[in-house]
């Protein structure tokens, strides 16, 4: 059973009091929905820390703010909670605080940088579960950044083409009615080309564009039927027939543990580490049983 009754100095004429548990209910105005993982999260925080953020109550019944720790406090098995009286307000003033104190905070945003900073702090921890206060790794990849893939090399420009040498246009054909001379009769040749221009002409081979250089991937680290440990208590297995959309989930989970909470994994049939696994799929050599294992953690 959680203490919770210090919090409230009766003495100091304060609107904190101590509420019973059975006595209060959600006001029926109350739009916020509260689900169980959230509730269970919020019930084992005041198993483990207290009761430390006191609800508001109108009319000594009604909560109006903090009916998640309500219903936390109930399965945490509380009988008393501390809470504020805010008799003060009318029905309007309820309401509109109501609504206030569950949009308000929803307008808050996380700074990326300062909570991956924070998150490696608390995962020095020993007795640190981050998953315990609701940062599991969907809800890290729903708050932080993707990872930006590395960009491609630039592709190499194209060599330019030589234009090949233009032969002379033939000359048009005399109009028949002009009296003509004997000796223009014969037929005209086309000057002749000096012999640079004609070797130029036919030894020219047709240049084509050279395709575009693909763009650099990153190799799959996982592959299907391995396991992995991830850190030193959790292991990835994947099955034999996994999914492509399977295997990028399990490479998210092993790059985001090394990246934010620095989870270095192994590969559990050879102990091979992430580094040497991309290097040896990268040259597309297969990473022989047994080695890796005093490669880096």
């Amino acid at each position: 059973m959680v203490d919770v009754s210090g919090v409230v100095d009766a003495e100091a004429g304060s609107r904190l009091r101590m509420y019973s548990v059975a006595d209060l209910r959600p006001h029926p105005r109350n739009v916020k929905k509260h689900p169980e993982r959230q509730l269970r999260l919020l019930a084992d925080e005041i198993k483990r820390d207290g009761f430390n953020a006191p609800i508001a109550v109108w009319r000594d019944t009604f909560v109006i703010a903090g009916e998640g720790r309500l219903e936390a406090a109930k399965l945490a098995g509380l009988t008393e909670i501390p809470g504020i009286d805010c008799n003060h307000l009318d029905e309007a003033g309820a309401r509109r605080f109501m609504l206030a104190d569950n949009r308000l905070g929803e307008l808050a945003e996380y700074d990326a940088d300062a909570l991956r900073a924070e998150l490696n702090s608390l995962s020095e921890f020993d007795d640190m579960d981050l998953d315990a206060i609701g940062f599991g790794l969907d809800d890290l990849d729903a708050i932080l950044p993707p990872l930006e893939p590395e960009p491609a090399p630039p592709a190499p420009p194209a060599p330019k083409r030589e234009a090949s040498p233009k032969a002379p246009s033939p000359k048009p054909p005399a109009d028949k009615t002009e009296p003509t001379d004997p000796a223009s009769t014969e037929p005209e040749t086309p000057p002749a080309q000096s012999g640079v221009a004609a070797a130029a002409e036919v030894t020219a081979p047709t240049e084509t564009q050279p395709e575009p250089a693909k763009p650099a991937v990153s190799a799959q680290i996982c592959s299907p039927g391995e396991t992995w440990r991830i850190g030193e208590g959790l292991e990835l297995t994947l099955e034999a027939f996994a999914s492509p959309a399977e295997l990028y989930a399990a490479d998210m989970m092993i790059r985001k543990g090394l990246e934010i909470f620095d989870l270095k994994s192994r590969r559990k049939s050879d102990g091979a580490s992430v580094s040497k696994v991309l290097e040896d799929r990268n040259t597309h050599q297969p990473h022989a049983a047994g080695e890796g294992a005093s490669a880096e953690n």
